[in-house]
């Protein structure tokens, strides 16, 4: 009986350090499908003591007044869409299209979306999102950036991405008339052709005609001027 409880007692303890904690990973964080490497792999790894069984699915991802928007992908190929990753194990999932790589004059771009099948309506449900691009190898249009002050220490960040391929925000700072202003991690993406809208909290007031910023994204970190409109 003393055994039972004591077995139960550590399955409870288990349940509960896994809905804290981060009890799954995946690598890489963002893939790239093209001519030349059709086949993309993501790496999924469990730190949990007992098994887990996982879905995948990919969508179509596209972006509307800076919205996300998800459809069906029905071309995509993912070996296997349905798996189990055994305690302290890892499980790669391959995914292609069907035929011919998809082209386009922007870049196309899908979401990876992992989610973990659970009996229990109740117990924490486990997801991963994995953006998935198909690049252009046509390079054309900008990316410009503009600060619009809402109040004394807020302003929204407007991108403006008329170029051929996505751009992500990890973090952010800004500085303007010798003062730091924004210092955060927005995790934001803006697709090719869209435009998005980023609230932020200032420390101080925007002053002068400009601003300058310090991006960090998924090919570095480079500065930008972001002119402060009325």
């Amino acid at each position: 009986m003393i055994l039972r409880l004591a077995v139960a007692l550590l399955f409870l303890v288990a349940l509960a350090s896994r809905a804290v904690s981060g009890t799954f990973g995946f690598q890489p964080t963002q893939v790239t499908i093209d001519n030349k490497h059709r086949i993309v792999e993501i790496s999924l790894s469990s730190l949990y003591a007992l098994p887990a069984v996982f879905d995948v699915t990919v969508q179509r991802w596209t972006q509307e007044q800076g919205h996300d928007i998800f459809d069906p992908a029905p071309d995509v190929i993912i070996v296997p869409s349905v798996f189990t990753v055994n305690p302290y194990g890892t499980v790669p999932v391959r995914v292609t299209f069907r035929g011919a790589t998809p082209s386009s004059e922007r870049e196309l771009s899908f979401k990876v979306q992992v989610r973990e099948v659970v009996r229990d309506a109740s117990t924490p449900v486990t997801t991963f999102s994995i953006p998935l691009f198909v690049p252009t190898h046509t390079l054309a249009g900008t990316v410009t950036y503009s600060l619009k002050p809402q109040a004394t220490t807020q302003a929204d960040l407007v991108v403006n991405n008329t170029g051929s391929s996505h751009i992500y925000i990890e973090s952010l700072r800004i500085s303007s008339a010798g003062h730091d202003l924004y210092d955060g991690a927005p995790k934001a993406f803006v697709l090719s052709g869209q435009t998005r809208i980023l609230p932020l909290q200032l420390k101080a007031p925007l002053l002068g005609t400009d601003a300058e910023l310090t991006i960090k994204d998924d090919r570095g970190s480079h500065s930008q001027r972001a002119e402060i409109v009325p």
